[in-house]
């Protein structure tokens, strides 16, 4: 555990405390494609470490960390407090996109119900692209469809 808390906080998901942290690489996303980053990261640790002696574990540190993470990120984004990102997001954290899809990070009940086992398929590591998905996060901004000039109808 001490490892991949390590990970997290090099990455700025945990902070050097071992809190949650905000993601300042990804604030430029739409809201929806920060939450889908979120609920990749933790579907791959919950994949890749399910047949882990510790697996309570990492379901602890996907329910609180990686999703107080998620909500930190977009509570600094929007400069909002609690309450108002409860009354945007709610619970389960989700938002649609500016296409009209749904994007929702994982419910509590989902995380709980995941028994240990051991998968058929290999799955790769969760930290494996960590900083490509990042870039591909930061450059989906650009491809909204939208112009960014004031004005601009192209």
């Amino acid at each position: 555990m001490e490892k991949i808390k390590n990970r997290l906080k090099v990455v700025g998901i945990l902070n050097n405390k071992g809190g949650y942290g905000v993601r300042t690489e990804i604030l430029n996303a739409e809201d929806a494609d920060i939450i889908r980053y979120y609920t990749s990261l933790a579907r791959g640790f919950l994949s890749y470490y399910r047949c882990a002696d510790n697996l309570k574990q990492i379901k602890s540190l996907v329910m609180y960390q990686i999703r107080f993470s998620l909500a930190a990120t977009l509570m600094h984004k929007h400069k909002m407090n609690k309450s108002a990102f409860m009354s945007k997001y709610g619970e389960p954290i989700s938002c649609t996109d500016y296409k009209g899809r749904k994007a929702s990070f994982l419910t509590n009940m989902e995380v709980y119900n995941l028994k240990r086992e051991y998968l058929i398929g290999v799955k790769d590591n969760p930290f494996k692209d960590i900083h490509r998905i990042i870039r591909r996060v930061s450059n989906s901004v650009i491809n909204q469809g939208e112009c960014a000039i004031e004005g601009c109808h192209n």
